[in-house]
């Protein structure tokens, strides 16, 4: 389905610094009505970057939920059940599971709120840090990266749905991230191929 949105939210959902989309949030809202859809983006918003040990400290949970994700994938047969049972509790922080039965503004709202995340998260791997070689002590060259994070994309969005028969419930969360790493550049498409047949050579 598309994830329709509302032009004056699109800003909003662009902006990658927290404080910048607090602001923006503050500024949408005082031109429009309150809604549901209102009330459930602040709801993200406030379950996104609430740290609940320190509440005036703004930390990102959704963003954290997809740096572990990919490792859900290469984990032993043994902890499947607890694994999948994991990933659900994944998918409500996020809000895919309610918004499964939800109206389509509802499902827009999450959709476009986990695409952020993801966005956010594909920022962070052009750092230096990510995807380094030999135990850390090498960096990896810019087209490594984009062959790790297609690897890493694939796993949360191919390899861990099926694995764990969890395709229509992740739905909303890997169309928000596929979507998300396609936007990232020409060589997407092809990245995520090869990921895929990397990935049907190895068995667990």
């Amino acid at each position: 389905m598309e994830y329709l949105q509302s032009s004056l939210w699109g800003d909003y959902y662009r902006e990658l610094d927290p404080d910048k989309r607090q602001a923006m949030f503050d500024d949408v809202t005082g031109q429009l009505e309150e809604d549901e859809q209102t009330e459930l983006r602040r709801s993200l918003f406030i379950r996104r970057h609430t740290n609940p040990k320190d509440a005036s400290a703004m930390v990102d949970n959704f963003l954290w939920q997809l740096v572990v994700m990919p490792s859900y994938y290469g984990t032993l047969n043994l902890f499947s059940k607890r694994y999948r049972g994991e990933i659900l509790k994944i998918m409500d922080l996020l809000g895919v599971t309610a918004a499964a039965e939800g109206s389509d503004m509802e499902k827009a709202a999450v959709y476009w709120e986990i695409r952020n995340t993801a966005e956010r998260y594909l920022m962070t791997t052009r750092g230096s840090e990510y995807g380094r070689k030999f135990f850390g002590i090498m960096p990896s060259s810019d087209q490594e990266k984009r062959r790790r994070l297609a690897g890493d994309i694939w796993a949360m969005t191919k390899g861990v749905p099926v694995r764990y028969g969890l395709e229509k419930e992740m739905k909303l969360f890997t169309d928000a991230v596929l979507d998300a790493f396609y936007l990232s550049g020409d060589d997407a498409e092809d990245l995520l191929r090869e990921a895929a047949e990397k990935a049907a050579r190895k068995k667990f």
